[in-house]
């Protein structure tokens, strides 16, 4: 009185790939660092507002440089001695606003995220290390521009000098043209996952704020040598592929 049940084959459900972050080794040695050629690159101006995040795995504990603009203004680094192995924000040393980590920067062994934001207009600052709130607020500074325009460089600082950086990035993202707040878990959430891995923040880092930031390093080896921002070309040294990812 029926005819056959009707068969249908369903295919089994495919989970969403986890993305795969790729980084590159700086070996503590001048020519691995990166360096932007074009010193005042179209469209960058200084500003009040920024928001700064990488992966990064230490080789060597010590005073290293891991961002730098010009020589004593924008400067993001790795202290050592009197100042506690912490990670440091400067934003201009003038005014001084001086953003450290609560946690020191020790572990030779670990893949570590930092993310922190600022607007210099309001003193509103925020920094996560690990997906956890570490931030002590040394100095607010003053309401001015920070000097977002001069020579930039990653992995070494800006002009002169050594402190190069020993360790392993994964997916450098600086953005001077907004200050995300971090205090929202899902904004959080844009470059760290519920799982503590990395999260692709689109092939020109525009996905976090749906607009390309001004610089954004990532991919392995010498492709982390291109900035996929819109804030000017880069030099890079031989750059070879990180020994591991934090994915």
């Amino acid at each position: 009185m029926f005819g056959s049940p009707l068969k249908v084959s369903l295919s089994p459900i495919q989970p969403n790939p986890e993305y795969i972050a790729l980084g590159a080794r700086f070996d503590g040695n001048d020519s691995v660092g990166i360096s932007e050629v074009d010193v005042i690159a179209a469209g960058v101006v200084d500003g009040k507002l920024g928001t700064f995040s990488c992966w990064f795995k230490r080789f060597s504990t010590g005073f290293q440089f891991l961002w730098g603009v010009a020589i004593d203004d924008v400067e993001v680094r790795f202290m050592s001695g009197g100042d506690g192995n912490v990670f440091r924000v400067f934003l201009d040393q003038g005014a001084e606003p001086d953003l450290r980590s609560l946690t020191a920067m020790t572990d030779l062994t670990t893949w570590h995220h930092i993310i922190c934001s600022w607007n210099r207009s309001t003193q509103t600052y925020h920094m996560y290390f690990d997906g956890a709130d570490d931030l002590n607020v040394v100095a607010s500074g003053s309401d001015n521009n920070s000097n977002y325009t001069a020579i930039t460089k990653l992995g070494k600082i800006a002009t002169g000098g050594s402190f190069f950086l020993n360790a392993e990035l994964v997916d450098v993202y600086m953005n001077y043209d907004a200050a995300i707040d971090l205090s929202v878990e899902a904004n959080r959430l844009k470059f760290r996952n519920s799982r503590g891995k990395p999260v692709f923040l689109g092939s020109q880092g525009e996905l976090p704020t749906a607009a390309q930031p001004t610089f954004f390093f990532s991919g392995e080896g010498s492709a982390l040598g291109v900035n996929k921002g819109y804030g000017g070309v880069f030099s890079a040294g031989t750059m070879t592929p990180a020994t591991s990812s934090p994915s």
